[in-house]
């Protein structure tokens, strides 16, 4: 069974691989799924991957793949600009470098030159490096393990999840959360330890922003899959991003989810809207100058990027939303770190 990019995207047509990874298991199940063109041997990522003066949106309409393996920092603090959930311990790993999506909104153009995706190989040395450098105090840990990539959605490929969902059944202590847009769900029976974190937004949002992601029903029949697995599932409502009669199709879609599901059943919903540093937001524009996210009035406050008019959007998502669901599994992500 061969791996295609989803939603019509083209398959990668050269493949870099790292000799120090060329051997490594992961690698030779990932090339037999794969339809190349050119395979291509280097002796670091980096060749690739860091070079100056690369055009990522170029790349991101027609991406190639690096397979490597990661030697240093196979985990990450939490950025203050993510949701912590309370957890004094958040950390992050990077185990793949970009996504097969290409949303409008997505803050790796301003952090990465390359549109490229690399998958670390070794995914083996990211669960040990968490194992015995983070888990052995036996205090909790919250672990975001689909930070910078949606590793649900790749996993087909992969077969990275089952390794990092053992790691959880092993630590009672670990939470990890998962974020997706994934239209499937693989697990049958996952421990509660792990969350799934669905994003989801109405479709007029799904189809102006984000690129070649699944459509909001397909999200929908996947999380339907994963309650029915009894597994722990979070929705995500952000970024809540501008649209034309933004307050009625957000009214629409809420009283959808609604319909469709017993929200009660979720761990929480958090909210939240479109944020970048303004650091960031220099190289995001830089980049993307034509991009739809610039369509509409930005602000800044404390060094945030956010929308001027967001806050009431906001304000009425989480009003619609208690009338399916108890106000404290509501979270709304402040703007300001």
């Amino acid at each position: 069974m061969h791996y295609s990019k989803p939603s019509g995207a083209k398959p990668f047509s050269h493949i870099y691989i790292e000799k120090s990874a060329a051997n490594h298991p992961n690698t030779q199940a990932i090339l037999q799924k794969i339809n190349y063109d050119r395979l291509i041997y280097i002796d670091d990522y980096s060749q690739i991957f860091n070079r100056h003066h690369q055009d990522f949106m170029a790349q991101k309409r027609s991406s190639n793949l690096i397979l490597a393996r990661k030697k240093l920092d196979f985990y990450y603090s939490g950025s203050p600009y993510c949701e912590s959930f309370g957890h004094a311990r958040f950390y992050y790993t990077c185990i793949i470098m970009n996504c097969l999506y290409d949303c409008s909104y997505c803050y790796l153009k301003s952090i990465y030159p390359s549109g490229h995706m690399v998958i670390f190989v070794n995914n083996e040395d990211f669960i040990a490096a968490i194992e015995n450098d983070l888990l052995s105090s036996h205090e909790p840990l919250y672990l975001a393990i689909s930070y910078d990539s949606d590793l649900m959605a790749l996993d087909p490929l992969t077969n990275f999840l089952s390794p990092w969902i053992a790691l959880a059944e092993r630590h009672a202590n670990l939470t990890i959360e998962i974020k997706t847009k994934a239209g499937r769900f693989p697990t049958a029976a996952p421990p509660q330890n792990v969350i799934f974190a669905w994003s989801l937004l109405p479709d007029p949002v799904i189809r102006h922003y984000e690129r070649h992601t699944p459509s909001l029903a397909t999200r929908m029949s996947a999380v339907s899959q994963a309650l029915n697995a009894h597994a722990t599932v979070r929705f995500s409502i952000e970024p809540v991003m501008p649209i034309h009669n933004s307050v009625s199709i957000y009214h629409d879609f809420i009283n959808h989810l609604g319909k469709q599901f017993d929200l009660n059943r979720l761990l929480d919903i958090n909210v939240g809207g479109f944020r970048i540093s303004d650091k960031q937001f220099k190289t995001f524009y830089k980049k993307d100058p034509t991009c739809p996210v610039f369509a509409w009035p930005l602000t800044e406050n404390t060094s945030v990027i956010g929308y001027a008019d967001n806050e009431f959007l906001i304000r009425q998502i989480e009003s619609d939303l208690k009338s399916f669901v108890k106000p404290e599994k509501i979270i709304v992500y402040q703007t300001a770190p």
